[in-house]
C-alpha cells in the first residue's frame, strides 16, 4: 500500500521522481496534498449540486478484488 501513496506525494503533490517518505512529516503532507492537488481530487460538494443541474447521470463501479478502492 505504500506504494500508492508513495507515488502519490512523489508524482501529483511534489512533482519529484527522487521524492520518498524518508524523513515525511504526516502534516506538512497533509498541508501540501490539500493545497497543491484538494481543488481538483476533494470531492467537496456531495450534494452533485451543478452534476444535478447539468441533468448528468453518475454510474459507478467497484471491483470487489480491488483491495484499493472498496465499495
Amino acid at each position: 500500500m505504500s506504494m500508492y501513496g508513495g507515488n502519490f506525494f512523489r508524482n501529483f503533490v511534489y512533482r519529484d521522481r527522487n521524492w520518498s517518505f524518508h524523513g515525511f512529516d504526516l502534516d506538512k503532507g497533509r498541508t501540501d496534498a490539500e493545497r497543491i492537488v484538494g481543488s481538483i481530487m476533494n470531492a467537496d460538494d456531495v450534494h452533485f449540486t451543478g452534476f444535478k443541474a447539468h441533468g448528468a447521470k453518475l454510474i459507478q463501479y467497484a471491483g470487489m478484488t480491488d483491495s484499493i478502492v472498496t465499495p
